[in-house]
């Protein structure tokens, strides 16, 4: 926990903004008031992150651009499909992480609920809600390593990376 951050969300927003368009790490930090270096370590990364993406987006346009509009279509409607598919399981896996975590304070709470003569009789309820739990988790850390393995692999940051902030 550091002191305070001289810029607002939206300045930060901004400065991302200006320093994405191709504006100098320099001229950036003289018009907010901050030194260069708090931005270079903001968003040196993201940066490379964008330029990477936009590079490739470029290039994979050319590529639709050069096809036959017939080719075209049907690229277009099978990259809708395959986003279709991601955004479906990944919705799928989020309900999933949802559900688990919902029987896991469940089964947490009727362990709790136990008193000392308890019988292994009663753990079946708990384990059984740990055991459906753990199925309902599957598709969203199957979802989460095969992100994982696939972006480290082209050194692009990861779901973690990005709900942790890379640390």
């Amino acid at each position: 926990m550091g002191r305070p951050s001289k810029l607002s969300d939206r300045e930060w927003a901004e400065a991302g903004r200006r320093l994405s368009s191709g504006e100098s790490y320099s001229k950036v930090a003289k018009d907010m008031k901050v030194a260069k270096s708090t931005l270079v370590g903001r968003f040196s990364d993201r940066l490379e992150t964008i330029k990477d993406v936009a590079s490739r987006l470029s290039t994979a346009e050319a590529d639709l651009d050069a096809l036959p509009i017939s080719d075209q279509v049907s690229v277009r409607t099978l990259a809708d499909y395959q986003k279709g598919i991601t955004h479906h399981a990944a919705r799928a896996a989020a309900k999933g992480m949802e559900t688990a975590n919902l029987l896991q304070s469940r089964a947490l709470a009727s362990v709790q609920a136990l008193d000392q003569d308890a019988t292994v009789d009663d753990l079946r309820l708990p384990d059984a809600l740990l055991t459906v739990a753990g199925k309902a988790s599957a598709l969203g850390t199957q979802m989460m390593a095969a992100n994982r393995d696939a972006n480290k692999d082209q050194g692009r940051p990861t779901l973690e990376d990005l709900i942790t902030g890379g640390k």
